[in-house]
């Protein structure tokens, strides 16, 4: 007897558009028609894959500061400040719609008075990141911070329910003035494959499915006074127990 066997492979990708969201079910179906070798019939053979549910990476973000110079205390000009981005990745549990977030990218607002000062961390197995694309100086114009992998200077990745931490230093500019307050604002973006690829789905907003970011997310401080006043009495013309001045 002859039993010969015939295999096609091929592949599919879940396509990036406006109808394939997180949770959508997916199933591909085959029908194949051949003439019965011995009685010329047309034999119709069909199948269906299993059920694919789609599933999609989604961050949680939470920014906070601390004064390194004068911990607890408001900041002053050429205080050292420390701003934590807390970067939280939905999922975790088996079965669910979540997924890893790749190739992370932080766009950071400093006001005019901070002025990057270095020491970026992050942690996460695996992750990376150097000094940030900046522009604007500080002082006149306001200075922005940018890491990603396009920029080469970060290669941050995060596992589905899982938390990753960044820092970076900011210094209080000597030009702020008491009462003005420092803000500093973030917006991250991810992707959903790891490494560039014109296929994934990424934070651009273009088009608005392409909706992988979150932010802005502001943290705020005031300058602090520092200033104290002491009045001395150094003359009284009415004499040295007169109290009146």
């Amino acid at each position: 007897a002859i039993n010969p066997l015939i295999r096609i492979t091929y592949f599919a990708r879940i396509n990036n558009d406006a109808v394939t969201d997180a949770g959508d079910t997916l199933q591909n179906s085959v029908e194949a028609t051949y003439t019965h070798g011995e009685t010329a019939a047309t034999v119709t053979l069909t199948e269906t894959t299993p059920v694919q549910t789609v599933v999609e990476p989604s961050l949680g973000l939470a920014k906070t500061v601390a004064n390194v110079t004068n911990p607890g205390n408001p900041p002053q000009a050429g205080d050292i400040l420390r701003y934590t981005l807390t970067l939280t990745a939905a999922g975790g549990a088996p079965g669910d719609n979540f997924s890893d977030a790749f190739d992370v990218r932080i766009e950071d607002s400093l006001s005019l008075g901070l002025v990057y000062n270095g020491n970026p961390t992050v942690d996460g197995a695996g992750n990376t990141i150097a000094a940030p694309v900046t522009a604007g100086d500080g002082v006149t114009v306001p200075q922005t911070l940018a890491w990603s992998l396009e920029d080469g200077n970060a290669d941050i990745d995060i596992v589905e329910g899982t938390v990753v931490s960044v820092t970076y230093d900011v210094q209080v500019d000597n030009s702020v003035l008491i009462g003005q307050n420092l803000s500093n604002s973030v917006i991250v973006r991810w992707t959903s494959l790891d490494g560039a690829s014109t296929l994934e789905r990424n934070g651009t907003a273009t088009p608005a499915y392409n909706d992988y970011f979150t932010g802005p997310v502001t943290a705020n401080v005031v300058v602090g006074d520092n200033t104290a006043t002491t009045k001395t009495r150094l003359l009284d013309t009415y004499g040295p127990g007169d109290n009146v001045v």
